[in-house]
């Protein structure tokens, strides 16, 4: 299995150092340090009583962190670094180091100030605010400009401070400081605007007029704008808002009344005045007052007689106005009254100005109702009936406008019925008619045929000489082929409503040139690709495989002499160029990527010779939550961060399996192997192995935290859809050797050989374990990582029990030379344990390994 690979990497790693069983004394190298409130680092000196003394060291302050020597043999060093400290208060911790402590102390930090914000901007009106005090000390805050910012507050430590900032009576902004300590907050006042008008009146010509004024701002930052307090006459017709100084332009319409008018153009606290003189007051003459028409409607005409503008308007929806839209001074008014399908006579209004044009029109003399207007038919055709209502004696008729369309009867009297059949419709575009029954219409329409139209095959390739070929037609409507080029004639199947065989010829080709040309059967073309005369062609390969994500290829071609060729492809997904139309060449092709699942294919013609392009399709990807297992016991369950998990599924990778490989600098797994990337919430995960129905990688350490995760896998760049996975902080497992997940552990004994029947353990000696799924790490894992110094450990507490003994852990983290999420665990075998295979059972913060994993001891 791909996972057996690190089992048998961790074999090869050199064992790491095991405490003897002898009694071993350690001396540490300063004793203690203290530092100032800067980071700092150091090194301690550890003196062990014997070479083969094994000794451990950890942290016990967040502050303090070991960069090397977690662990030793015999005399050796840790290192560790001392972060800067903030506060100003002197902070004590230590480390553990062989068994014994090593005090630290850190000097406090000077006292610091910071505000936040650190700035604010009041109005010319004056405002109030605050801001936050960052500090472990005494603080005031002080205002240099006390006259107009006033500063309130003080304290101990963070805090809030206030200010007040009176109004600007100035034209210019000004500005003011806070001081907190060594830090500063600024306060920035505008001043108010005023804005200035030249000229700021006008008396206006009563006919109108337009002109323009200056506005100036007393900033180039004073925002203002434009508005006509009398928009029915003044208009700005410039832009309405800006800052700074601007011309302003406006017009004045005509006072068509005889009393003077006045408005204003308003901006900021200016205002331009505008006075107007009355005019002359406007009339209206029409050549007529009225007009009647019967129920079938019509059109008309008057004439309009003013000095004034106008615009023709009318009061009912029956009634169009043809033109004009409006006009200005003589002009005349067209419109159309529409039918009356009512027995009720009406009438509307055009009104110009204020003067009405008044239309009569009669009621139909008997009123006729059909019991619908719209009729559906299916592209099969159908036959059906039209209800309709008309008094006693009122007679009717009944007309088709489509030939498609027949009607039982040609009309009737009082209450009746229509009967009308409507034949197939054979071509694919839906079509529309109407059946108008005295002054009733019913709509009717018709589906177009569901027309497939498929040829086989869609090509051909054929010598110089004349010849007679076909293909197949397959359809279930009505087509017509056509050639675009005379050397081809079609013989027979031109026309038809089925499917059927077309037949064609083609004359001998007395040119060297090779020469290409289509017959078009409804949408589709059949191209005909004929070698030129004396010419022979080869291809240097028949076809090519691309895969779903597209690519691209080359091959060559041989001519005879100066034969001229040129390529023909019978799909728009692949494209070609070439080099040399006369004699040899070469042609490049490109194929696209393809969103189907199923294999495509296409082909380049070149006079008689074709070249097949085979593309496959876009990977179909299926998992299931049940097929993501632990790597090392094969259970489903939460994942943890950092554990190796295998995932079952289908083409989730390439048919033939790929095995890890490093990064460029060798020190980590890659994150995509083989075309597969596999994703844990968008982050991608360092792979192990992949094939197309199982992959095993490494859970991302990001996930440390989160209660679910989402799973997705990409291949050839096409992702599968989502799968939400459960997430735990640990999910242990032991290795096995025939990694199976039970039975005979993947252990080393004390002397670094494989633990097996033939070669137990001894009692009170020193085991080493490998798992997966210790979860979050210190320091934090990264992924992928080949463990190298300083080596992580577990997060959560970790404790192994061996034939139902609890062990001491001698050792637990990263394995040196192995990625990061495979755990080794040195253990010490109890004295009273059983002989032979006895269980061993890892515990990881609140989970336990899966029970049926055993070690064999003497």
């Amino acid at each position: 299995m791909p996972y057996s690979l690190l089992i048998r990497l961790a074999a090869l790693v050199a064992f790491a150092a095991l405490p003897g069983l002898s009694q071993c004394t350690f001396t540490l190298t300063p004793s203690s340090a203290s530092f100032s409130s800067s980071s700092n680092d150091s090194v301690i000196t550890v003196g062990a009583s014997a070479s083969t003394c094994a000794w451990t060291s950890r942290s016990n302050t967040s502050w303090i962190t070991l960069s090397f020597g977690q662990s030793g043999t015999g005399n050796g060093t840790v290192g560790f670094t001392v972060t800067q400290n903030n506060t100003p208060a002197q902070r004590t911790g230590s480390l553990t180091i062989a068994g014994l402590t090593f005090n630290v102390t850190q000097a406090a930090a000077p006292c610091t100030y910071s505000v936040s914000p650190n700035n604010a901007a009041v109005s010319f009106s004056g405002g109030s605010g605050s801001f936050s005090v960052t500090t472990g000390c005494t603080w005031t805050a002080t205002s240099n400009s006390a006259d107009w910012l006033v500063a309130t507050g003080s304290g101990s430590g963070n805090g809030t401070a206030q200010y007040t900032a009176a109004a600007n009576p100035g034209s210019t902004a000004r500005t003011g400081i806070i001081a907190v300590g060594t830090a500063s907050f600024t306060v920035t006042q505008s001043a108010p605007c005023t804005y200035t008008l030249n000229p700021f009146s006008i008396q206006a010509d009563p006919n109108g007029v337009s002109g323009t004024f200056t506005l100036t701002s007393s900033a180039s930052t004073c925002a203002w704008t434009l508005a006509s307090g009398n928009p029915d006459f003044i208009t700005v017709t410039s832009t309405a808002s800006g800052t700074g100084n601007a011309t302003v332009a406006y017009a004045i319409l005509a006072n068509r009344t005889v009393n003077a008018r006045s408005g204003t153009i308003n901006v900021g606290g200016a205002v331009f005045s505008v006075y107007q003189p009355g005019g002359t007051a406007c009339s209206y003459a029409l050549s007529a007052s009225s007009a009647s028409f019967t129920s079938s409607g019509g059109t008309g005409a008057f004439t309009v007689a003013s000095s004034c503008p106008w615009m023709p308007t009318a009061n009912a929806d029956w009634v169009t106005i043809g033109g004009p839209a409006s006009s200005t001074g003589n002009g005349t008014v067209t419109f159309g009254v529409l039918p009356n399908s009512s027995s009720v006579s009406r009438s509307a209004t055009i009104l110009i100005g204020t003067q009405p044009f008044t239309i009569n029109q009669a009621g139909v003399a008997c009123a006729v109702t059909v019991g619908q207007n719209t009729i559906a038919i299916p592209s099969s055709g159908s036959a059906g009936s039209i209800d309709v209502t008309a008094a006693a004696g009122c007679t009717w008729s009944a007309v088709a406008s489509a030939a498609w369309i027949t009607l039982g009867s040609a009309g009737g009297s009082a209450q009746g019925s229509v009967s009308f059949v409507a034949a197939a419709n054979v071509t694919p575009q839906a079509r529309t008619g109407t059946i108008t029954i005295s002054n009733q219409v019913v709509q009717l329409t018709q589906d177009g045929a569901v027309c497939g139209l498929g040829l086989t095959p869609l090509q051909a390739s054929v010598p110089a000489g004349a010849g007679t070929y076909g293909f197949n037609i397959a359809t279930g409507c009505s087509y017509v082929a056509q050639s675009n080029a005379g050397w081809i004639k079609i013989v027979s199947g031109a026309t038809g409503t089925a499917t059927a065989d077309l037949s064609y010829t083609v004359t001998a080709n007395t040119s060297p040139d090779a020469r290409t040309a289509t017959i078009t059967v409804g949408s589709l073309a059949f191209t005909v690709s004929q070698s030129g005369a004396g010419c022979a062609l080869r291809l240097s390969a028949g076809s090519a495989d691309v895969d779903a994500r597209g690519g691209a290829g080359s091959f060559d071609v041989t001519a005879t002499g100066s034969c001229r060729w040129q390529p023909q492809a019978n799909a728009g997904w692949l494209h070609f160029t070439f080099a040399s139309i006369n004699g040899s060449g070469k042609v490049n092709f490109t194929a696209d990527a393809t969103d189907q699942t199923v294999l495509r294919m296409a082909a380049l013609s070149i006079a008689d010779q074709t070249f097949q392009v085979r593309q496959a399709g876009r990977p179909v990807m299926q998992l299931s939550k049940a097929g993501v297992l632990n790597a090392a016991s094969f259970v489903a369950g939460p994942v943890a961060p950092g554990e190796i998990v295998t995932i079952f599924g289908s083409g989730i990778g390439p048919e033939a399996g790929a095995t890890l490989e490093l990064t460029a600098d060798g020190q980590a797994l890659t994150q995509s192997l083989a075309g597969v990337r596999i994703l844990f919430d968008g982050n991608p995960a360092p792979l192990i192995y992949v094939s197309s129905t199982q992959a095993s990688v490494i859970i991302p350490y990001a996930l440390a935290g989160k209660t679910t995760t989402e799973l997705q896998v990409e291949y050839q760049g096409f992702p599968s859809s989502a799968l939400t996975l459960d997430v735990a902080a640990t999910s242990p497992a032991l290795f096995t050797l025939d990694a199976s997940g039970a039975g005979q552990g993947a252990i080393l004994n004390q002397n670094g050989s494989v633990n097996a029947a033939g070669n137990p353990a001894n009692k009170n000696s020193v085991i080493v374990l490998y798992a997966t799924g210790e979860g979050q790490t210190i320091p934090q894992g990264v992924d992928g990582r080949l463990a190298r110094a300083p080596l992580t450990k577990p997060v959560a507490a970790v404790s192994v029990q061996v034939g139902g003994l609890d062990a001491r852990v001698m050792y637990v983290g990263g394995a040196p030379g192995l990625p990061a999420g495979v755990l080794q665990v040195n253990v010490l075998i109890p004295p009273g344990v059983s002989s032979g295979p006895v269980p061993v059972l890892l515990k990881i913060g609140m989970a336990n390994s899966s029970s049926g994993v055993t070690v064999v001891l003497q």
